[in-house]
C-alpha cells in the first residue's frame, strides 16, 4: 500500500542524461530502462528545476524564453492594473515587478537570438507601460530624470540607476 510521501516521489522520478560535449565521446544513444520501485523511469531533455529550465545540452535558451514570456505577462497585468499612475509610480512598479531577473548571471550558454528576443521583448514592454509611440524611439535623456532604465549594451544585465528626483 502507497502512502501520500511514496506517491509525491513517484510522479517526480525521471532520468536526465547530460550529452557530453565531445561527440566522440558518446557511449551509446540507446539506454536499457530503469526501474526503481516497480515504476519505470523515463527519460527527459529538459526539466524545471526552481523555476529554472534545464535542458540536456545545458544551453539556456528555454530559460530566457520563460523569463520572456513572464516579462510580457507582468507588464500585461501592470498595464491592467495601473495603467493611469503617475512615471514615477509606474517607474517604481516596473522595476519592482518586470525586472525580477534573478538567475540571469548563470545563463552562460545561449544563441545571440535568443538574448537578442530579451531585449526587444524589453524595450516593447516599456514602451507599452510608458506609453511611448510603438514604432518610435526612446531614449533616457529626453525624457528627463525619471525615465525607465535602459538594458545593458554588450551584457545581459540590466542598469538599474535610481530615478534622480
Amino acid at each position: 500500500m502507497l502512502n501520500w510521501t511514496s506517491l509525491a516521489i513517484l510522479r517526480k522520478q525521471f532520468l536526465w542524461l547530460f550529452s557530453p560535449i565531445e561527440k566522440s565521446k558518446v557511449i551509446s544513444h540507446v539506454f536499457p530502462n530503469f526501474i526503481l520501485n516497480g515504476q519505470q523511469l523515463q527519460f527527459v531533455t529538459e526539466f524545471r528545476y526552481l523555476g529554472h529550465y534545464i535542458k540536456d545540452n545545458m544551453k539556456d535558451d528555454a530559460d530566457i524564453k520563460r523569463e520572456i514570456r513572464n516579462m510580457y505577462s507582468r507588464t500585461n497585468m501592470l498595464l491592467r492594473r495601473f495603467g493611469k499612475c503617475s512615471l514615477t509610480v509606474k517607474l517604481c512598479l516596473f522595476r519592482s515587478y518586470c525586472l525580477c531577473l534573478y538567475g540571469t548571471a548563470l545563463w552562460s550558454k545561449y544563441n545571440a537570438t535568443t538574448l537578442l528576443q530579451l531585449k526587444y521583448c524589453y524595450h516593447k514592454c516599456i514602451k507599452m507601460f510608458f506609453g511611448y509611440a510603438k514604432h518610435g524611439r526612446w531614449n533616457r535623456g529626453a525624457e528627463g530624470a525619471a525615465a525607465p532604465p535602459t538594458f545593458g549594451t554588450g551584457d545581459q544585465a540590466i542598469a538599474l540607476a535610481p530615478p534622480k528626483v
